[in-house]
């Protein structure tokens, strides 16, 4: 539980949101009328990132001394990520696979970065959709809600703009080090 904090509820929220989601786009005749409604009924558990994110840096000391005082524990994460690696090469053959780090403390700041990616999506169905259209209020609120979120739970974190954090590198704790600037000037560091 140290480690992995509420992953699992937070696993739940995801799991019942994307089944949602599903019924939703295949029930109504035009089910993106309704994904503004959808996210705002589901924003208060949304909150759930919240406590994964004031838990993620002790989460990664955790992880850290586990992974240097238990031998074993560190032998399984490396089989696991050679697994996965694995996996994802054989499973994207035909496709260029860029260089990914997955390691367990990289794949702990992944259910941060889906609130990222979902006021991206929103952001982008927003930009497309008349100020006139059933969903368009919904989709500002809980975009002004969600990137509200944003600015809360990267307060654990060294970033200079929220939306850095899909481009953040790990340090050996866990922690994501970003010097501030550009996108671009940080994609130009880290490549």
């Amino acid at each position: 539980t140290a480690i992995f904090s509420n992953l699992s509820d937070i696993y739940q929220l995801t799991k019942n949101f994307l089944l949602e989601l599903d019924e939703t786009l295949n029930t109504f005749w035009n089910g993106l009328d309704h994904i503004g409604r959808l996210f705002r009924h589901h924003l208060k558990f949304f909150k759930l990132y919240i406590k994964f994110a004031d838990d993620y840096i002790d989460s990664g000391h955790t992880l850290y001394q586990f992974i240097s005082t238990r031998h074993e524990f560190s032998k399984v994460l490396r089989e696991a990520k050679t697994q996965l690696e694995a996996s994802c090469l054989r499973h994207n053959s035909d496709k260029q696979i860029p260089q990914s780090d997955f390691s367990l403390k990289t794949l702990l700041i992944e259910p941060i970065m889906q609130i990222a990616r979902y006021i991206t999506l929103l952001k982008d169905l927003k930009n497309a959709t008349p100020t006139h259209h059933i969903d368009y209020d919904n989709l500002t609120f809980v975009l002004d809600r969600l990137e509200g979120f944003l600015e809360r739970v990267v307060k654990n974190f060294n970033f200079s703009n929220p939306m850095e954090i899909l481009t953040s590198t790990l340090n050996e704790f866990g922690h994501p080090q970003i010097g501030g600037g550009s996108i671009s000037d940080l994609v130009e560091r880290l490549t």
